[in-house]
């Protein structure tokens, strides 16, 4: 499971051509690193200096394959809104540890105190 947390953002970049409907296998797109992730071998762009071992690199590709959208989306979520994902409690662990408000508030204004 930690692994796959890895995989994320790198799916995430490598899937693009495949959501815009450029390619079926992001593997087969030409500009990719995909294909020398899930291989292990360098070409003329990317040197091949691993980042997955050979174990991983089977999990990674399955990973692609069950490609998760809603998960992205969550993903994409948290990097535009600056905000850390995770369960409600990892969040307000790490607000406690940082003494900081991580998790969004009510939109809006806030209410005006009433005068009595």
């Amino acid at each position: 499971m930690q692994q796959q947390i890895a995989y994320y953002p790198e799916a995430c970049l490598e899937m693009n051509p495949v959501k815009a409907y450029l390619l079926e296998r992001p593997e087969n797109y030409v500009w990719s690193s995909c294909r020398a992730n899930i291989s292990g071998k360098g070409d003329a762009v990317v040197s091949g200096q691993e980042w997955l071992d050979g174990e991983a690199r089977k999990e990674y590709r399955k990973f692609l394959r069950k490609h998760d959208s809603e998960k992205e989306q969550k993903i994409r979520q948290a990097t535009s809104t600056g905000r850390p994902l995770g369960s409600e409690g990892f969040i307000k662990k790490l607000e406690r540890k940082l003494s900081r408000r991580l998790l969004p508030g009510k939109a809006g204004r806030p209410h005006k105190a009433q005068a009595n």
